[in-house]
């Protein structure tokens, strides 16, 4: 603990002025508490671009960070929600996705401080820090150790789904470090952190963060035990077997089957049923408009037409279609789905070729997590996934992307 502390002040004191330091210790704040709070992560997170904009910071680095070559599809993802303005049947709610664009800021703000590969390493421990107390409060929750009130985060509230998805990430992170490490201590430590998200993920209910875990789960065995393939068949199916002998995994599993049943019986008012409507109705909103979509925020008004009689009232007025690829095909039509691989290809391809240090492994690994997440929700829109996809993009600076320059 001290280690890491003496850490943290060397790599504050790193920074040629006092201002770099503030904004770098209020970025670390805003990592630990993504996965904690959405709305102390949106006051630290204005807080973080009120030090960037009054420190001059801005302004200063700010023709260094335009010049970046991985930057335009970031411009595609700012811009393109305003341009949707123009062709909108809602403007309100157009707006209100618009708005959202805000979150690239921490694009712009982590590239224009200078840091080196041990600060990208103290900003994603912040976020393991917020994670790990996310997983203790869960599990002292699940057995009844703490009261059940809303204010506590668990993994249980409504943001089940980014929650599982960032334990995902954060296994992927600690399985790097633990490919890293050398000393004993230090792996018990990492596999006990390893294994506290783990259990955190089994006795939460965000199906998606299973299916990113079952995909995912060779690449963290295989920093666990090398090149071993064998090792890494037979690890990663017990891993599974753990995961699916959960029973509260089982009995969400067994939910998702009933959902789909009852959808085929026209029942659409489950969750999985919910999302059935909402992406067969998108994908032919979608070949009505390929080109340029509804515009944003326009889905909600074109679900109308495909209402299903038997859908409750509480569902008429759902504002996207729970999955970011159909969200951007639908508001930008085929130049939104291509911008959305855009810049998920980037940040692989920078991921990839970086992947042997922490900052590269990370933008890779959340990359993978998102994707697989923006199957069964719009996690591009979601506060804790969207600041993270802003701040890991901002990571790239920081990389050696040699086919950039």
């Amino acid at each position: 603990m001290l280690n890491n502390i003496m850490t943290v002040i060397r790599s504050f004191l790193s920074f040629e002025d006092k201002s770099s330091s503030i904004l770098f210790l209020s970025l670390c704040c805003l990592l630990f508490f993504i996965p904690l709070s959405t709305s102390i992560s949106v006051i630290v997170g204005f807080f973080v671009i009120a030090i960037w904009i009054i420190s001059g910071i801005a302004i200063r680095n700010i023709i260094d960070v335009l010049k970046q070559r991985w930057m335009i599809p970031v411009f595609v993802f700012i811009f393109l929600p305003w341009v949707g303005l123009i062709w909108t049947s809602d403007i309100i709610k157009g707006l209100d996705f618009a708005t959202k664009s805000y979150y690239w800021l921490y694009t712009f703000v982590v590239a224009s401080i200078f840091m080196t590969k041990e600060n990208l390493k103290i900003l994603i421990n912040a976020f393991l820090t917020g994670l790990a107390v996310l997983s203790i409060l869960s599990l002292l929750h699940f057995l009844d150790i703490i009261p059940k009130l809303l204010w506590i985060p668990t993994v249980f509230n409504k943001k089940s789904i980014t929650s599982s998805l960032l334990l995902v990430f954060g296994m992927l992170l600690l399985s790097f470090y633990f490919k890293e490490a050398t000393g004993k201590k230090e792996k018990i430590f990492i596999l006990s952190m390893f294994f506290l998200f783990f259990i955190a993920l089994l006795i939460g209910t965000g199906r998606a963060g299973y299916l990113a875990f079952v995909l995912l789960c060779p690449i963290m065995i295989y920093n666990f035990f090398g090149k071993n393939f064998v090792k890494i068949i037979f690890v990663n199916l017990i891993m599974i077997l753990l995961l699916f002998l959960s029973p509260i995994v089982q009995n969400r599993v067994y939910q998702a089957y009933n959902d789909i049943v009852q959808y085929q019986e026209r029942n659409p008012n489950t969750s999985v049923g919910l999302r059935l409507h909402m992406w067969q109705g998108a994908f032919k909103i979608f070949l009505e408009n390929p080109i340029i979509g509804v515009g944003t925020g326009g889905y909600q008004l074109a679900m109308k037409k495909y209402e299903n009689p038997s859908l409750a009232p509480e569902f008429h007025n759902i504002d996207d279609p729970h999955n970011s690829y159909l969200y951007m095909s639908v508001s930008f039509g085929i130049l939104g789905l291509f911008s959305l691989f855009w810049l998920f290809g980037i940040l692989l391809k920078n991921g990839f070729r970086n992947r042997e240090n922490i900052g590269g492994f990370a933008v890779l690994a959340y990359t993978l997590v998102l994707i697989i997440g923006s199957l069964t929700s719009t996690q591009i829109l979601s506060l804790a996934t969207g600041f993270l996809l802003a701040i890991l993009s901002g990571f790239q600076k920081h990389l050696k992307i040699e086919a950039e320059r």
